[in-house]
């Protein structure tokens, strides 16, 4: 095949990747992931080629990064005091700006998208050898990973909120530590433990248990009562404004990008690092008031949305450098291209990570116009999204999905996760606090060798 159709073959597997991520990101509980591992399953008996499967895989990788965003928004946003500051798109959502929401999460993924490409080189070049920071940070890892965990916990304390939501001070820090050394064990007992991962199907009975049936199931138990007002008038003034003003805004919104761009770039490059950590610690900023808890909200979502793009971007660089796997986009990505040394050595990257690269921007050029459509059939669909039966039917197959791999083990994960899964929302901090389930085993196991 010549270079013209390889090239060709390649944007069109990176078109069709992208539909696919919008797909996977609008189904909860279902990953990018399942996605690679398909395609890595078929490719060689369908004859596809690896380069052009290579780039379906990760442009659906960029473009989940986009699409996830309508149900985090839109799906399952509860209307209680005891909830509403927990998550920052559905805090948006309930104030009447749902699409200023959707419009922050697109325009903060499309930024941090052109950021990374900017960077991308020369932080390849610190990181990579010769100068070899990546090398040289490495034994470093795990305290960083600890003292990162306690910053978190720490910024638990100073985060805004509105009033009447949650503890303040040290009581929230002292709430949030307890939460993220609960989800520490769970997460030491039941994934860490290669016997017990084996034994429960994978990870998913416990990220689900911790992240997503507990949103679903609050939402079943204390619904939205009414479709109009500040929830279900998506034609409202607020609405309006957040669709025809600016993407992101002044420059305090672009510097959230530029460090949610950063961080990502570094949770790509190391191990056991997370993403919604490093996304509080860029942009909670002790000086708040609590009546400026919008705002952090807005700032929140631009993280989440910079730190996912910038996730996806280095992760392939990190792939294409060390042949380090920190995905399971860039797994079926190694697995599809078969290389036995690093393919990037030289100063700029070679063809191959080239058209990855340009996969990765396809899948979120195509992904941003049929999220923001989405968005709009998601905020007139609202009570729908809300109706109980529904909540409960996508729980149930969250939960058949995680327990039918793994059997009794995996729903005993499933119901003790679940359990505490439900209490930072009902106690008011963040759940972030429950990624302690993977950074603090992460962290002990490189300490203790």
């Amino acid at each position: 095949m010549g270079a013209d159709l390889v090239l060709l073959a390649a944007v069109a597997a990176s078109v069709i990747g992208a539909l696919l991520g919008c797909l996977t990101g609008l189904v909860p509980g279902f990953h990018t992931n399942n996605v690679a591992a398909v395609m890595l399953a078929l490719a060689p008996a369908t004859g596809a080629a690896p380069l052009a499967a290579a780039c379906m895989v990760m442009s659906c990788a960029a473009a989940h990064a986009l699409s996830a965003a309508i149900p985090s928004i839109f799906l399952a946003a509860p209307e209680g005091n005891a909830v509403i500051g927990v998550l920052p798109g559905h805090r948006l959502l309930l104030a009447g700006r749902g699409a200023e929401a959707l419009r922050l999460h697109v325009g903060g993924c499309l930024g941090a998208l052109a950021v990374s490409l900017v960077m991308l080189v020369p932080l390849r070049w610190a990181l990579a050898p010769p100068v070899d920071l990546h090398g040289r940070l490495l034994p470093w890892l795990g305290p960083a990973l600890l003292l990162g965990s306690a910053l978190v916990v720490l910024a638990e304390g100073v985060r805004p909120r509105p009033s009447g939501t949650g503890s303040r001070g040290w009581r929230s820090a002292a709430v949030a530590a307890l939460l993220m050394l609960a989800s520490a064990a769970l997460g030491h007992l039941c994934v860490f433990d290669r016997r017990a991962l084996l034994a429960i199907g994978g990870i998913g009975p416990l990220f689900v248990g911790l992240f997503g049936l507990p949103t679903l199931l609050l939402a079943v138990l204390d619904p939205p009562t009414s479709a109009t007002g500040p929830i279900g008038d998506v034609a409202g003034t607020d609405e309006r404004s957040a669709r025809t003003g600016p993407w992101l805004g002044g420059p305090s919104r672009w510097r959230v990008v530029l460090k949610g761009s950063m961080v990502g770039a570094l949770v790509g490059w190391f191990p056991g690092t997370s993403s919604g950590q490093a996304t509080m610690l860029a942009v909670v900023r002790s000086g708040d008031a609590p009546e400026g808890a919008l705002e952090g909200a807005r700032r929140y979502v631009l993280g989440v949305a910079a730190v996912g793009t910038a996730n996806v971007v280095f992760n392939l660089a990190a792939l294409a450098t060390f042949l380090r796997v920190r995905s399971g986009a860039t797994a079926a990505v190694g697995g599809l291209m078969t290389w036995a040394t690093a393919p990037w050595t030289g100063l700029l990257p070679p063809v191959e990570v080239g058209a990855l690269l340009l996969a990765i921007s396809i899948g979120a050029s195509v992904a941003a116009p049929v999220v923001l459509m989405g968005g709009r059939v998601a905020a007139a669909a609202r009570p729908l999204l809300s109706d109980r039966r529904l909540l409960l039917l996508v729980a149930a197959a969250l939960a058949a999905i995680c327990v039918l791999p793994g059997g009794a083990r995996a729903a005993l994960v499933l119901v003790a996760a679940t359990s505490l899964g439900m209490l930072p929302p009902l106690l008011g901090v963040m759940r972030v606090h429950l990624m302690g389930a993977m950074t603090v085993p992460v962290a002990v196991g490189l300490l203790l060798g």
